[in-house]
């Protein structure tokens, strides 16, 4: 043991000197008595009290020398000891060091000789110095705990506020951080709670004093000294009691306490609460909370929790600690009571701040799980807190934590409602949320503003935006909680809490509440508080604008149903009620702008209008009449984009005036009312009329006038609504319409140089109806826009070969086809001898009777045959003439003629006659040049294949009658008569003609068992043939056919379908449902009349009748016909202007369907590939050179080598080319023309070469289009 230093005291002289030091210890003797009470800090400048028992102990030790100090250390120890103050200073300094360096040396002696350093009245620097020293000789393993004890007495002894962090560095070291505490084992406790307060009144000075300085920043205070020390009192505290809080006794445990919650109360800083609060973490952790200060901890932590941020995460872990210790009933338990005594302080600032702490510890307890440690909190104790604390206090601060509580317990840890709250009535929780927010609902409502808007600033601090979010947050919780599958108990409590503060609550929730009181009738006469319901259903949602379209369409629709079963029950005890809330509804409709709910506003008044008195009849329309003539009734509303709730706004446009909503309304009340109540009828009329004389809303007096222009008066004067009105069609002939404003403008753009050849093709057709001294003259014009594009250059077109094939056969004769003879037989003639030759675009048989000189030419062209039976005029021969060697004729003297002539010696072979009728020319060109048909059974087969192709094209037509009030397609079918009117259309639509026995093509109609009856209406010019499927002429069975399928096979597969419709409806284009049917040609009467009624009418009346024509097309199927837009004609002229509609439909329809497979192939165009088919099997394969030669015109197709592109070798040079094609224009004839004579063709082969110009000197070289043009004008030469 090393000797311990006395107090400074004259030794005693009964003491024995040990050593050299032993004079040190003679003044034990005379030290001050021990004491046995707590440390205190000494005000006195003073050297510190030694206790007398510790200088008796320490004198009877004996020093052994090995503890000496080294022999180059003593004159520093007696410097310490005798030196002047300096020196001192430094031999402390330098003492230092050898105490850490040297345990083995009077420390306590050295100690002894400098304690005096420390006094207060000393510099600096000196108690600097002998702090150091005392921090650095405590530490010292080998001290006794008597040695201990007295340096803990030195230390605790307070000598100089300023030297208080030297004084905790020494304790520190003394200690070992708390570790060590043998020699003041109970001591070390009351001094910290001692130093603590001190402590924190140093600190609080030294703030203050900055703080006047102006030495704050702008988010902490600046660190000082005192702060410093501070914080390294409270780690100290924090060890001490981590590794030694048994040594702390009750007494000590409280006074610590009690500290640390004083400074909790008094400082503003929150790095002193986060302190206080790691103190009592330790204190809770490793040793025992004083049961009596378990209470002012709880209300301490938990008011530092609510109100201080920056502490808040450091105080609830305190609190949490304590929660899952042995106190954690009891902390619950002291928390709700705070709850229950709400009121109860005078220091209402005080009883805030416990309350509002106690409810932000709740919060964060009720989303805690009991599984993890925490005690649970009794709901019902929980509530009635809540209740009392509400009847208590006023405070919005309050209210919103009690709000957070709230939501804490409809959302816990997991997201769902608190196990607590599972089987626990509801009521009064939400009552307790309702009270909390009623002040800032009641704000809200009267703001008028919707719920967004208290919350649209970012920030937003005011007490009511913050009550109004958190309450959002709430009702947010509570939806999600009814939303939820399965069955919920309190649905009910959560419904009635939404109603209470329902201008707060979204669309979302309004939505939830009305369909409960829908699902569950509350606003019914059967629920007892149904009027409070329907008031709240009117006022709060259907009434209130800032809703969204959906809500008040939900409201509405509750509403009407209400009235519905109030009109179904005829409550006779109000029966003012039903009309009061029509009227209730109807209350500043003027100034609705949502234009969907006023369209079902208007919708339900429609409804009610029809069946109510006259006087409530006025008020409804006079009401909705204030509409259309508002100043906003003009302005176009957009329409909501797909609102959920379903209404009879789905179909409004996308935007509409009020007005025009309003005047569709009264458009169907008349509609319903015209037929059963005059007087309101009457007066809607009037109304409908004054609107039309507004000067403003266009649309509404537009949708007025359709309704009126649709009023009509039928045979016998009684006014009815036409199903559709012609104003479209009126609208389409002024140019008003979309469709018809664009077709205007295509109409005046400039036409095109030439015609398109399928407009060349139409006026070839045309052609036939010129007068016939005429139409040679149109040829020219016809031609070149047939065969040259518009830049000028050839073109070679199918359609174009056969209309130019077509017009040859036409131009000079106007007669039906021609058959052949029947009589041209070898019987009368003798031996005929048949050949065939392919001469331009035709094929040319002729039959030749061998002896008698008569001969049957059958041509057979694209656009028809043609059957000519001729005969050579031969004179006897003179009885002078030599006949012939009989070998080199042919006889048979068993004909008819032969025995006419007597013994003629004439023979004449098929070749003769047609080199006669050619040109005698040579024939260098391919196509002019005659091609002979070989006598076998391929061409037999070819020209049987040819003769099936009709001349004609043939079209089929559907026409069924509707009758009055028939909508479906088997009733439909199932008519085998129809009215006066459709019997005169059918005469004058075509010819009655008998099926079975004919000999032309039906189109599908049974010629032979009568399956599709005995007559139909046919048609047919030079060029179409019409064959139409009459329903009405076909047989019904409905036995054996009971879906007229029969009937339907033919037109199902109709393209163009005419409808004779009487029914009374408008024709719906998928009455009957068909792949094919493309168009659908409906006729409609213009004035209505029953079928008994048409039957009365007199030949007059028919012959004035009008019906109205729509071509009604298939969606995708391109627009025709002008008839699109309605038509108005006469019955006398309906049935050549449908036949003519039906038939162009039909040509179009061909095109169309084979669009994706190909082209339509005409029957011309079949047969003109025939003849291509056999000259490319039987024709020349090379082009033979040579001059070019005299040849018919033959009209050409641009198959293979043949046609006109062969005719004209394009790839030639450009001055070879014209010379061909110059030497073709004056070598050309007509197949068509061969029945002329020789001398005809030579002279106009001159006169072509005289039409020359003489006038101008120079002629611009024709184009190789130019020359195909002349040789096609075929009226030059014929």
């Amino acid at each position: 043991m090393s000797p311990s230093p006395g107090d400074g005291a004259p030794p005693s002289q009964d003491s024995k000197v040990v050593g050299g030091l032993a004079s040190v210890f003679k003044g034990l003797a005379g030290a001050a008595k021990l004491t046995k009470s707590s440390p205190t800090v000494a005000q006195s400048s003073g050297p510190p009290i030694v206790h007398s028992g510790i200088a008796e102990q320490l004198n009877s030790m004996a020093i052994p020398q090995a503890y000496a100090l080294p022999p180059q250390h003593v004159a520093l120890f007696e410097q310490l000891k005798d030196g002047t103050i300096n020196e001192r200073v430094a031999a402390a300094n330098s003492l230092r060091t050898v105490v850490a360096n040297y345990p083995h040396n009077p420390v306590l002696g050295i100690w002894h000789a400098a304690k005096d350093l420390i006094e207060a009245s000393n510099p600096t620097a000196t108690r600097v110095a002998g702090w150091e020293l005392l921090a650095e000789c405590v530490k010292h393993p080998s001290s006794s705990d008597l040695e201990r004890k007295e340096y803990f007495q030195t230390i605790s002894t307070l000598v100089d506020s300023d030297d208080f962090h030297l004084q905790l560095v020494a304790l520190v070291n003394l200690s070992d951080h708390g570790r060590n505490m043998s020699g003041f084992d109970y001591d070390l406790f009351p001094l910290l709670s001692t130093w603590l307060r001190s402590s924190f009144s140093m600190v609080r000075a030294a703030r203050a004093m900055a703080k006047r300085q102006g030495q704050r920043s702008k988010s902490k205070s600046v660190i000082t000294k005192e702060q410093k020390d501070f914080t390294d009192l409270f780690a100290f505290v924090a060890d001490a009691i981590k590794f030694n809080s048994v040594l702390a006794d009750d007494a000590a445990a409280e006074a610590l306490v009690d500290a640390l919650l004083e400074i909790c109360l008094l400082t503003n800083n929150s790095d002193d609460m986060r302190a206080c609060s790691g103190i009592l973490d330790a204190i809770i952790t490793f040793g025992v909370l004083p049961g009596n200060k378990l209470k002012q901890c709880v209300e301490i932590l938990s008011s530092i929790h609510c109100l201080v941020p920056d502490a808040q995460k450091r105080a609830w872990n305190t609190i949490r600690i304590l929660c899952q210790s042995h106190n954690g009933q009891a902390t619950v338990r002291l928390l709700l009571e705070t709850l229950s005594s709400a009121g109860a302080d005078e220091d209402r600032k005080h009883d805030l701040r416990h309350i509002r702490g106690a409810l932000s510890i709740l919060k964060k307890l009720v989303s805690k799980s009991s599984e993890k440690g925490y005690p649970p909190i009794p709901y019902a104790i929980l509530v009635d807190g809540l209740s009392k604390v509400v009847e208590a206090t006023s405070s919005w601060k309050v209210y919103l934590d009690i709000l957070k509580l709230s939501n804490a317990l409809f959302c816990d840890s997991r997201g769902g409602v608190n196990a607590m709250l599972v089987d626990e009535d509801w009521t009064s929780i939400f009552d307790i949320a309702g009270a909390c927010s009623a002040g800032a609902v009641t704000y809200l409502a009267k703001s008028s503003q919707n719920i967004a808007s208290p919350l649209s600033q970012e920030d937003n601090d005011q007490p009511e935006a913050m009550i109004i979010k958190e309450l959002l947050e709430l009702v947010s919780q509570v939806e999600n909680t009814v939303n939820q599958p399965g069955p919920l108990i309190q649905k009910q409590d959560c419904i009635s809490f939404f109603t209470k503060v329902h201008p707060a609550i979204p669309d979302s929730a309004a939505m939830l509440v009305l369909n409960y009181y829908k699902e569950f009738r509350c606003c019914f006469p059967s629920d007892a508080r149904w009027k409070m319901n329907l008031d709240l259903v009117v006022g709060a949602f259907f009434k209130d604008r800032n809703r969204s379209t959906d809500v008040r369409l939900q409201a509405l629709h509750v509403v009407t149903e209400v009235y519905d079963m109030l009109e179904l029950i005829n409550d006779e005890a109000e029966p003012e009620f039903a009309l009061n809330l029509v009227k209730r509804l109807l209350v500043g409709v003027t100034e609705e702008m949502d234009i969907t709910v006023l369209q079902e506003i208007v919708s339900f008044a429609v409804s009610v209008a029809t069946t109510t008195s006259l006087l409530m009849f006025c008020y409804i329309t006079d009401t909705l009449t204030g509409i259309v003539g508002g100043n906003r009734s003009h302005i176009a509303i957009p329409s909501p984009q797909n609102p959920s709730v379903t209404s009879s706004a789905s179909n409004l446009p996308a935007s509409q005036t009020p007005a025009d909503v309003v005047t569709k309304g009264f458009v169907q009340i008349f509609l319903r009312v015209m037929n059963v109540d005059v007087s309101k009828a009457v007066y809607l009329f009037k109304t409908l009329v004054s609107i039309v004389k507004l000067n403003n809303a266009t649309d509404a007096r537009l949708t007025a006038m359709k309704l009126l222009f649709r009023l009509r008066a039928d045979w016998a004067n009684r006014i009815f609504i036409t199903t559709h009105t012609e104003t479209n069609s009126l609208a389409t002939a002024l140019h008003r319409t979309e469709a018809a404003m664009a077709r205007k403008l295509s109409e005046e753009v400039p036409p095109q140089p030439r015609l398109s050849r399928t407009e060349a093709s139409s006026s070839s057709r045309s052609t036939r109806a010129l007068k016939l001294a005429d139409r040679a003259s149109h040829v020219s014009w016809i031609a070149k826009n047939l065969f040259t594009d518009v830049d000028g250059s050839q073109v070679l077109d199918e359609k174009a070969q056969t209309s130019i094939d077509f017009m040859q056969r036409v131009a000079y004769a106007d007669v039906d086809e021609s058959a052949a003879d029947p009589l041209f037989t070898s019987s009368r003639f003798g031996d005929i001898q048949q050949k065939r030759w392919l001469i331009g675009n035709s094929i040319v048989t002729i039959e030749q009777a061998v002896t008698s000189g008569w001969a049957r030419i059958t041509k057979r062209q694209p656009s028809g045959t043609s059957s000519f039976t001729i005969c050579e005029s031969l004179r006897p021969p003179p009885a002078h003439q030599q006949p012939l060697d009989d070998s080199a004729r042919d006889s048979n003297s068993n004909t008819v003629a032969a025995a006419a002539a007597g013994s003629s010696t004439n023979s004449v072979l098929p070749n003769h006659l047609l080199v006669q009728l050619l040109s005698s020319m040579p024939q260098y060109n391919d196509m002019s040049r005659p091609v002979p048909l070989p006598d076998n059974d391929a061409v037999d087969r070819a020209i049987r294949v040819f003769d099936r192709n009709s001349t004609l094209d043939g079209h089929k037509v559907g026409v069924i009658y509707i009758g009055e009030n028939q909508v479906d397609e088997v009733e439909i079918l199932a008519n085998v008569s129809g009215s006066s009117d459709y019997v005169e259309f059918l005469n004058g639509l075509g010819t009655l003609t008998k099926l079975k026995g004919a000999t032309f093509d039906l189109q599908g109609l049974d010629r032979v068992y009568g399956m599709d009856g005995e007559y139909t209406f046919c048609w047919r010019d030079r060029v179409t043939e019409l064959v139409f499927h009459v329903t009405t002429q076909m047989p019904t069975n409905l036995e054996n056919d009971p879906r007229c399928n029969q009937k339907k096979q033919h037109i199902g597969n109709d393209y163009v379908n005419i409808i004779f419709n009487d029914s009374g409806f408008p024709f719906k284009f998928d009455t009957f449902p068909s792949e094919f049917n493309y168009v659908y040609i409906v006729i409609t009467p213009e004035s209505r009349a029953s079928f008994v009624a048409t039957r009365q009418r007199t030949p007059k009346d028919v012959e004035d009748s009008f019906y109205k024509v729509q071509v009604m097309s298939k969606p995708g199927f391109p627009e025709i016909s002008p008839a699109s837009e309605t038509k108005i004609v006469s019955l006398k002229a309906l049935p050549a202007f449908i036949r003519l509609l039906a038939l162009n439909a039909s040509f179009f329809s061909h095109v169309w369907a084979n669009r994706d497979g190909g082209e339509h192939i005409s029957s011309w165009g079949n047969r003109l590939r025939e003849i291509n088919r056999l000259r490319e099997n039987y024709g020349p394969k090379t082009t033979p050179q040579g001059p070019p030669a005299s040849s018919p015109p033959g009209t050409a197709h641009n198959h293979g080598n043949a046609g006109i592109g062969s005719q004209l070798d394009i790839s030639r040079a450009g001055g070879t080319v014209r010379d061909s094609l110059g030497s073709l224009s004056i070598r050309r004839s007509s197949v068509a023309t061969f029945f002329t004579s020789s001398s005809e063709q030579n002279s106009h082969r001159s006169s072509i070469l005289s039409t020359a110009s003489t006038d101008n000197t120079e002629v611009m070289p024709p184009t190789a289009a130019d020359v195909l043009v002349e040789s096609l004008d075929f009226s030059r030469w014929a």
